[in-house]
C-alpha cells in the first residue's frame, strides 16, 4: 500500500469513526425529543442533566419472565402503576431515565427500555424496588438509514 492509499485508508476509518460517534449523539437526542413528554415531565437530577449533557448515557433492555420468577406472575396493569412510581424514584436516586416499559400481562414478561450511565445503575434501581431481573443488555438503535450511513 502506497502513502496516497494508506492516507485515503485511515481518512475513510476516521470518517466512519466520526459517523458513528455522531450517529449516537443524534440517536439519543431523537430519542429525548421522540420522548419528550416524558422528559417534560421529569424533574431530572443534576447527575442525569450531566451525564445527558456530556452524552454519557447509553440504552440499556432489562428483561423479566414470570417462569424463571424475575416478572410478578399475577401483578395487575393497576398494580404495575403503583410498582412503576416506587421504580422511577429508584431510577432517579440512580441516575437512571426509564424510557418505556414493554409489558406482556397474558404471558408475565417485561422489557424495561433505560438511559443509563452504566449497567450497574440499572441493576441497583432493580435491587432497589426487589425486582429480579434475567439480563441487562447495553443496546444501539439502528435503523435503515443509520445502515445505509455505516456502509
Amino acid at each position: 500500500m502506497n502513502q496516497d492509499e494508506k492516507f485515503k485508508s485511515e481518512s475513510i476509518d476516521d470518517n466512519l469513526s466520526n459517523r458513528r460517534d455522531f450517529l449516537k449523539k443524534a440517536t439519543v437526542a431523537a430519542t429525548i425529543m421522540a420522548l419528550s413528554p416524558t422528559f417534560s415531565n421529569l424533574t431530572a437530577s443534576d447527575t442525569i442533566k450531566k451525564n445527558l449533557a456530556k452524552g454519557k448515557m447509553k440504552f440499556f433492555i432489562d428483561t423479566h419472565d414470570k417462569n424463571s420468577g424475575t416478572f410478578p406472575a399475577e401483578i395487575t396493569p393497576k398494580q404495575m402503576e403503583g410498582f412503576y412510581k416506587k421504580y422511577e424514584t429508584a431510577c432517579e436516586e440512580e441516575g437512571v431515565v426509564s424510557l418505556r416499559i414493554h409489558v406482556g400481562f397474558e404471558d408475565g414478561k417485561a422489557f424495561c427500555f433505560n438511559m443509563a450511565p452504566n449497567a450497574k445503575a440499572v441493576e441497583n434501581v432493580h435491587k432497589k424496588v426487589g425486582l429480579p431481573f434475567e439480563t441487562i443488555t447495553e443496546v444501539t438503535t439502528i435503523t435503515p438509514a443509520d445502515l445505509a450511513l455505516l456502509s
